[in-house]
């Protein structure tokens, strides 16, 4: 898609990563904040600055939405926010329930609002403050550094970070009998709305924030892998030194 980014010109998007904003109606909506402290930024995105934050009960107009991202007007500016900490000022739960995502029922995906890492080795998912969520599905992971990697990518990106492997108790194919995922010290995943190479980069990139609290085993298993299929890999060693790599029929390259 062919767009065009408010200060810095025309550039293409792929279509699959886009979604339409769209209100309902319109008109503004009154709407309010639901966090002790909720940031609006510049962009639907924690990458982008942050403009005011906001205070429980605030008042809000409510524009539309575009993934767990709000677009708002308060305090005479427009901005974006994570959509879980507004909610209609009056109308019916069903609204609010909308705005999120959810069914009517006031059921959601998301285990609980942690902004922090989940302290639970069984819940679906965890919710950042910033919009991103960690999905564990039917995965466990028993690792409480692994779990709050984890979160932390959540967090930084405002994505979902999408388990598709945990804790294991059998060697799948192509798999090793030394892998972390044995010692219950590892997960495989990916991050919705970013390729597996720019995760991967993102990692490397920001490995201070993401790889704290001990020793990490990064891995990109690439398209060709020996694993059963592309995918990015976490786990938490018992040296206290990374090691970051990347994996193509079974050979593997260390990076620094």
């Amino acid at each position: 898609l062919r767009v065009r980014v408010p200060n810095r010109g025309i550039a293409w998007l792929h279509k699959n990563f886009t979604q339409v904003v769209s209100s309902g109606s319109s008109s503004a909506q009154a709407y309010r904040v639901t966090a002790n402290s909720l940031n609006m930024r510049s962009g639907a995105g924690t990458r982008y600055r942050i403009l005011a934050s906001l205070r429980r009960n605030e008042a809000v107009q409510y524009h539309g939405r575009s993934g767990n991202w709000a677009k708002v007007t308060a305090r005479g500016k427009t901005g974006w926010v994570s959509s879980r900490y507004v909610q209609p000022q009056s109308g019916s739960a069903g609204a609010a329930n909308r705005l999120r995502g959810e069914s009517g029922s006031g059921s959601t995906t998301a285990a609980s609002a942690d902004r922090g890492g989940s302290s639970s080795t069984t819940a679906s998912a965890t919710r950042s403050a910033n919009g991103g969520r960690v999905i564990y599905g039917r995965f466990t992971v028993s690792d409480a550094l692994v779990r709050r990697s984890l979160q932390t990518i959540a967090n930084i990106t405002g994505k979902d970070v999408i388990l598709t492997s945990g804790d294991r108790n059998h060697v799948p194919r192509g798999g090793s009998r030394n892998s972390l995922h044995l010692r219950k010290r590892a997960a495989d995943f990916y991050i919705r709305g970013l390729t597996l190479e720019a995760g991967f980069d993102l990692i490397r990139s920001r490995r201070s924030e993401i790889l704290s609290g001990g020793g990490f085993e990064v891995i990109y298993h690439k398209p060709g892998t020996s694993t059963g299929g592309p995918h990015l890999h976490l786990g938490h060693r018992s040296s206290s030194a990374h090691k970051i790599m990347t994996e193509v029929g079974g050979r593997y390259t260390r990076w620094r």
